[in-house]
């Protein structure tokens, strides 16, 4: 026969243990995911400090870098500049020293040229007036050279002291980066070790509700009253392994009128695809429709 009656055993204090142990669990996963869900806001919270540290190097960087860009830039155009004046001036000077030239050539060829003997007599003269136009060439010579060793002399000055000052430049920027590098390698250095703490924490605390979790077989206990229909029940939650989360043997109870428990086992109901529905294999079909029944399981609470 299917149905089992005996005298109600109440075995004392066990539902409240039951409830007891729900609750710490309940308590536990809720503990679990506030401390997960803290560990990811600090970790994204680090990741935000990290990644502004570093986009505010980079700028810095950059503004440097166009700082030096714009230096160099106008020392360049500072120095095409003086060399183009010092080229005009050495042009000048040569346009001068070839026309003064040009203008005792001529002379020469006249001398040259005139056969007339009262012309050969001024040769004297045409000799004082050469050497004073050889002395006047050569003032201008001399005049020219000087001013190009002097502008020269400044333009090697203002080069060396513009090299001077953009080596400063460069080493001060260098030294300036290497700065920022070494931060930035100590902001990643402590970033890495921190992550690898809360990691660690969190692998800890994962490995401890695991074991927690292997030792209660992953379910925590249920126990409901449900009212049989079509000769089913329909529970809230699927029992872990099917019939055989179902304690007490895979069976439920009804409590008659004469305070007699009366014991009836369960099977899956495999048209329902939940897992929660459960056939009442009682001696006559439908016999315990409209009943209250009590059934205990075991079921894995939802994440």
């Amino acid at each position: 026969m299917a149905i089992i009656k005996r005298s109600k055993v109440s075995v004392y204090g066990l539902p409240e243990d039951l409830a007891a142990l729900t609750a710490v669990d309940v308590a536990e996963q809720a503990a679990r995911i506030a401390g997960d869900l803290a560990e990811k806001t600090r970790a994204e919270a680090a990741e935000l400090t990290l990644t502004n540290n570093l986009a505010s190097e980079a700028s810095t960087a950059r503004a440097a870098e166009l700082v030096l860009r714009t230096d160099l830039a106008s020392e360049v155009a500072r120095a095409i500049a003086e060399e183009a004046y010092l080229q005009a001036q050495i042009d000048a000077k040569e346009a001068a020293s070839n026309a003064a030239d040009s203008a005792l050539g001529v002379r020469i060829d006249n001398v040259l040229n005139n056969v007339d003997g009262v012309a050969l007599n001024s040769l004297a003269e045409i000799v004082t007036a050469f050497q004073a136009a050889d002395g006047t060439l050569n003032g201008a010579i001399t005049s020219l050279a000087s001013s190009a060793s002097t502008d020269l002399t400044t333009e090697i000055n203002a080069r060396t002291t513009a090299d001077t000052a953009l080596q400063t430049a460069i080493d001060n920027e260098a030294t300036a980066r290497i700065n920022a590098d070494a931060v930035l390698q100590t902001a990643i250095t402590t970033e890495t070790a921190d992550r690898i703490a809360a990691d660690t924490a969190l692998d800890t605390s994962l490995k401890a509700f695991a074991t927690e979790a292997v030792r209660t077989g992953g379910a925590v206990p249920e126990m409901e009253t449900v009212v049989v229909s079509s000769n089913k029940i329909v529970l809230t939650n699927a029992p872990k392994n099917g019939s055989k989360g179902v304690m007490n043997f895979g069976r439920v109870s009804y409590v008659d009128v004469n305070n007699v428990e009366n014991l009836a086992p369960v099977t899956l109901d495999l048209t329902d695809a939940s897992g929660k529905t459960f056939i009442v294999n009682t001696d006559v079909a439908s016999e315990w429709n409209t009943y209250s029944v009590q059934i205990q399981y075991w079921y894995v609470a939802a994440a």
